[in-house]
């Protein structure tokens, strides 16, 4: 699929039939309305991002939920259902189809980049502390009405998260090191290659609104949320 067609689907799934979702819910007098979005529609950044940093999508994925976005909030101020948006960080646990997934399978091979020195942050999030946030948003009397919340569960470094791979799986891969230059100048242009660049950018996502607002506290550290997610990763990663 040319970048276009893929484009135009993005927008079409993501952007307009949530539109359409939500105008349904409208006419059934549907009280709330969670939306999920991504912590993609912010740019890359070594600074900590909130909910107030600007939005600068990268991606044709996160063009499109901004977008979305955008739908919702506008629609919402004439509607009778409340819209509140979720901006999780990268997603892992079962049915992870994301950069976990990829790092696990890489270590597992015996072979796995080492981005520059590996200092640079992730924000990711364990997919039980999705369902937390979830829950808290139920439970909560007020409908936050037009209220966005970034959502991780912590913020890690690269060479943390393939350490820690490691040590829970107790894999042993050689380390191949990739230097950022390479990545920014050289990988980003080449297809099978563009998740090193992705890999090696810093986003690091503060959760204060949620925690003050939801009453959302992250449960899962990331070595405790590949430990309770091992047997998943054991049986689809070969």
């Amino acid at each position: 699929m040319n970048l276009k067609k893929q484009k135009q689907q993005f927008i079409r799934i993501n952007a307009e039939d949530t539109r359409k979702l939500y105008k349904a819910c409208v006419e059934h007098k549907v009280e709330r309305f969670l939306f999920f979005s991504t912590n993609d529609v912010y740019a890359s950044s070594d600074k900590l991002i909130t909910e107030d940093t600007f939005t600068a999508p990268q991606s044709v994925y996160g063009k499109s939920k901004l977008i979305a976005e955008q739908y919702l909030l506008e629609d919402s101020k004439r509607a009778n259902t409340a819209v509140c948006i979720f901006r999780p960080a990268s997603v892992y646990g079962e049915n992870d189809k994301g950069s976990m997934k990829t790092l696990i399978t890489l270590c597992r091979k015996g072979i796995v980049p080492m981005i520059g020195d590996g200092a640079h942050k992730k924000a990711l999030l364990y997919l039980k502390d999705t369902v937390q946030a979830v829950e808290r948003y139920i439970e909560c009397k007020n409908n936050h009405n037009g209220e966005i919340f970034n959502l991780s569960s912590g913020n890690f470094e690269y060479k943390e998260i393939i350490d820690i791979i490691c040590s829970v799986f107790n894999f042993k891969p050689f380390r191949l090191f990739v230097p950022k230059w390479f990545c920014k100048q050289v990988a980003s242009k080449i297809g099978p290659l563009k998740k090193l660049d992705i890999a090696s950018d810093t986003k690091i996502v503060s959760c204060h609104r949620a925690n003050r607002l939801l009453n959302y506290q992250s449960q899962y550290d990331l070595i405790s949320g590949l430990k309770d997610s091992k047997l998943y990763y054991t049986k689809v990663i070969r």
